[in-house]
């Protein structure tokens, strides 16, 4: 019986010892970085910077605090960015939707059960019949059904270059 409650005062010394070291933790962490109205770290935001600046020769992504002055024709990247806004080829590595209308064939292949073969129809019937405006006209592409269009409508954004509806 006295063995018993040996272990338990073990563990409870155990579980005090526990507790102060992450109270004293805690306490440190705010001496550290104050808790007062002021922000201790900038937010960084990547914006994407189009070719259309002189120093630049081609487009860029760039991370950039929030506080600094940003380049000419920047556009923060952010999940209410308007559809056209950033490139196809790099709208997967922000989360974004695909713009269906700038898509090339690489970047149509990267959604899933879209092979090089559907991806040229798309495109092809981008071509022939103007900007695919929704659900409706990518449905009427030879290979999409139903099923695929309800699958992948999530993942695109059907608006031309530059407008804000997705």
């Amino acid at each position: 019986m006295a063995e018993k409650n040996a272990d338990r005062d073990f563990r409870l010394l155990v579980l005090l010892v526990l507790a102060a070291s992450i109270l004293a933790t805690s306490l440190a962490a705010s001496w550290f970085y104050p808790v007062s109205g002021q922000q201790v770290a900038t937010v960084a935001t990547y914006y994407y910077v189009p070719a259309v600046q002189a120093e630049r020769e081609r487009p860029a992504i760039i991370r950039m605090p929030q506080d600094q002055e940003l380049p000419t024709g920047a556009v923060a990247i952010t999940p209410d960015i308007p559809c056209g806004k950033v490139p196809a080829e790099i709208s997967w590595l922000f989360h974004l939707p695909l713009p269906v209308n700038q898509a090339d064939q690489e970047s149509l292949m990267l959604l899933p059960g879209i092979g090089p073969v559907l991806a040229q129809r798309i495109i092809a019937f981008r071509e022939a019949q103007g900007p695919i405006t929704g659900p409706a006209d990518f449905i009427r592409v030879k290979g999409i059904g139903p099923k695929m269009t309800a699958r992948l409508t999530p993942l695109l954004c059907f608006s031309k270059t530059g407008e804000s509806a997705k």
